[in-house]
């Protein structure tokens, strides 16, 4: 995983700015970048995309090896 920066200003109930829906969250602002309201769900999954997260390999059928 790649370290990230967050500045977490606040939490509260808002607009998530990637969704437009109202509920709970934060204001996060990420390294170089204004801050932001983001439902919880929306920050656990840019966290997660920021970070580098990959998702776990599928195992191949017949546990044949996998070629990439």
């Amino acid at each position: 995983m790649n370290p990230i920066k967050v500045t977490i200003s606040q939490t509260g109930a808002g607009q998530c700015a990637l969704t437009g829906r109202e509920g709970d969250g934060l204001t996060v602002a990420f390294e170089n970048e204004p801050p932001a309201f983001l439902s919880w769900k929306a920050f656990r999954q840019l966290t997660s995309m920021r970070a580098g997260k990959t998702p776990k390999p599928v195992p191949a059928p017949n546990g044949a090896p996998v070629v990439k």
